[in-house]
Formats: C-alpha cells, sequence, structure tokens
C-alpha cells in the first residue's frame, strides 16, 4: 500500500454533461492530502472538462484519439492502468464500469457509481452492467430510487450517496443572456438543459410548449444540451418549426453555459421519461429558480410537489404545459418555491459530505481488502 491510496477516476470522456460535471465538482473537495487522485477517460475527443481537472492540479490520462470501445484506446488504458496501480478504480456509468471490471490481471478494488435506472441504457449495455456487477467491490447509488432499480444486482456492498454540487459558476449577466434571446421586459424565459439522447423528454417538451402556447403568447423556451443520437437535434428542430414554433422554442444544441442559461430563465424544466437525480435541476434550485419536472426516479427526493417545485406525470407534456403556465401566472408562489428549493438544496445536498461519504467508502473498501489478505 503506496502512503495514500491511489484513486483513479474512470469515465467515458470529459463532455460537459450531468456525471462529468458532478465529478469535476466533487474533484474540487477531494481529501488529496488522504488519498492520491487520478482521472482517466476512454473517448479522447470527448475532453472539454479536462482542462478543469488540470486546473486543478489534478492528473489526467487520456487516449489522445479514438472512442470509447476502439481495441487500440482499451490497450492502451489497461496498459496505463497497469502502469498507475491504483488501489482503487472508481468507474462512473456502464461502459467505464464494464471495462474496468474486465481488466486483465488487475489488482484494483472497483467502485461503481450507477448514475441512472438501468431500464434508461441500451440494452447492450444494461446487459454486459449487470452480467459484470458482481465484479463490483462496492456500488455508489445516486438516489434511493436507483439503489432500488439494481436491488436484484449482485454485489458486496451498495451505497446511497444523493449527488450533490457547489455553487453553480456563472460567467454571464441574466441580461444578456436574454438580449441574445430577445426576451423582452413582457416576454418569459423558459429554460431546460439536457442532452439529446433517449429518455431526456425532448419530443413531449416540443408538445408542451405547443400546448403552452395555446394558453399564452409571450413565452420563449430554450433548450441547451449536446446532441448524442446523430441527426437527432436537426429532428427536433424539424419538429418544433412543423408544428409553428420558431419564435417560441429553440434547441442550441451545446452550450458551456448552462448555468447562466438557467440563472436568466423565469422557470427551469425537465421533461424527462428516466432520471437517477439530475445535476441540472439541483443546479436551478441552487440559483433559486422555480423547477417543473416529472416525477421520475430521484427526482421525487429532490422536490416535493407545491413546495420545493412542481412534478409532473411523465409522458403528459399538456400537464408540463399548464405547469409551467402556473408558474409563470403566480410570480409569487413562484419565488416561493424557488427559495424552498434552494434552501433544500443547500441543507440536504452538501457537496462536501457528500464528497466524505464516497471516501468513507473508499476506506471500507480498502478496510475490507487489508483484512481479507491478513
Amino acid at each position: 500500500m503506496k502512503d495514500r491510496p491511489r484513486i483513479l477516476v474512470a469515465l467515458k470522456g470529459l463532455a460537459i454533461g450531468g456525471a462529468e460535471k458532478l465529478v469535476l465538482d466533487q474533484a474540487r473537495h477531494w481529501d488529496r492530502e488522504v488519498f492520491d487522485y487520478r482521472v482517466a477517460y476512454l473517448a479522447g475527443d470527448l475532453d472539454e472538462l479536462a482542462g478543469g481537472f488540470r486546473e486543478l492540479g489534478v492528473p489526467v490520462h487520456s487516449p489522445r484519439q479514438g472512442g470509447a470501445l476502439n481495441p487500440r484506446v482499451l490497450s492502451r488504458f489497461a496498459g496505463e492502468v497497469r502502469d498507475m496501480a491504483p488501489d482503487i478504480i472508481h468507474a462512473h456509468l456502464p461502459i467505464p464500469g464494464i471495462v474496468v471490471r474486465s481488466l486483465p490481471g488487475t489488482k484494483a478494488s472497483i467502485v461503481y457509481t450507477e448514475h441512472n435506472l438501468p431500464s434508461h441504457y441500451r440494452l447492450a449495455s444494461r446487459l454486459a452492467n449487470r452480467l459484470t456487477y458482481g465484479r463490483n467491490d462496492a456500488v455508489i447509488c445516486v438516489s434511493d430510487a436507483v439503489r432500488e432499480a439494481v436491488g436484484s444486482y449482485r454485489c458486496r456492498r451498495v451505497a446511497t450517496v444523493a449527488n450533490a454540487i457547489g455553487p453553480p459558476h456563472l460567467t454571464r449577466r441574466s441580461g444578456e443572456i436574454r438580449r441574445e434571446f430577445d426576451v423582452g421586459t413582457s416576454s418569459k424565459l423558459v429554460t431546460h438543459i439536457g442532452n439529446i439522447r433517449e429518455g431526456k423528454g425532448h419530443r413531449n417538451l416540443i408538445h408542451a410548449v405547443a400546448m403552452l402556447r395555446e394558453l399564452r403568447d409571450d413565452v420563449i423556451l430554450v433548450s441547451a444540451g449536446a446532441e448524442q443520437v446523430p441527426g437527432e437535434l436537426s429532428r427536433l428542430r424539424q419538429m418544433a418549426f412543423g408544428l409553428g414554433l420558431g419564435e417560441n422554442l429553440r434547441f442550441l444544441g451545446q452550450r458551456s453555459d448552462a448555468p447562466d442559461l438557467m440563472n436568466a430563465a423565469d422557470v427551469v424544466v425537465n421533461p424527462s421519461d428516466v432520471e437517477g437525480l439530475p445535476i441540472a435541476l439541483l443546479e436551478a434550485m441552487h440559483l433559486g429558480k422555480p423547477v417543473v419536472a416529472t416525477a421520475v426516479g430521484g427526482v421525487g427526493s429532490l422536490i416535493e410537489d407545491g413546495v420545493t417545485g412542481l412534478l409532473v406525470p411523465p409522458g403528459r407534456p399538456g400537464c408540463l404545459g399548464e405547469a409551467v403556465d402556473r408558474l409563470l401566472s403566480d410570480p409569487v408562489f413562484a419565488r416561493h418555491l424557488g427559495e424552498a428549493g434552494r434552501r433544500r438544496v443547500l441543507s440536504q445536498f452538501s457537496i462536501e459530505g457528500a464528497v466524505r461519504r464516497i471516501e468513507d467508502v473508499y476506506r471500507s473498501v480498502i478496510l475490507d481488502k487489508q483484512e481479507h489478505s491478513a
């Protein structure tokens, strides 16, 4: 054992996404006097957040080029793991989890964070994830809903550590954002943050805006997120245009200023069909924004309907549109929800506390290994 246990945090990429931003936020609170942290990612072209880790002085290991499942990338990754000799590999999301569990000859213990309900993953990933689950020495679930969903999976130790964040990093003034989208003093801005992939509810969002427009004509909704299904961004834009929503709904693609977009909003929405515990909602509530979200996954542990936000059934765009209209029509009620949501996030979703609980899992895994090898 080294003076400091070496922790290798493994991700598919370092693009701007919920899990990736979460790990970067956690890195600001890692106890690096106790643990020697490294970060590695598999997809060399997904590197927008790599600089953030390097600014913190965290070594970042990249395959330099190639996709996450490219055989050369996997071979280089296996070699780097052997050279680093980590005591623990902490993998996030199924592909890194499957890869590190399948590494030949590694003596590292494996901690895996389950960020979403298994039903959210593609069938091949879901099956491979479950088949290799027994290789995990510990699993961290981001909500009780996720923990319940993997309850039948074989694993030695399971803990729930809810997603938590620090203060969102703001770089632009709200007025600047609203001017960018021509949101005048008599108009309302609604923001959605979510990468474009199955389960994120973008098509329901389009129908919700169409129904909302029947109730009021002063709303502009902007949706930001990276396209993870080729061609889907264009299809969403065409669908919105076909419904005559060109002025009311704008799909922006990937943006680096997502917190600024939410901070400028009158309401923030999350229309997902499947979620673990979404980072964007945590950020919006930290900013004191009133939120409307579908009651899926761990969202109910974050939002108390009518107290810290509004919950609507998934797949019901009419309910989503009506809830947004309710908040826009009653700014006093909306402000109360936003203030209560902020208090909830600050009191119950502390990033410092979450990191300490994760590091307690590391200690338990290391102690177990020492006892079994004694």
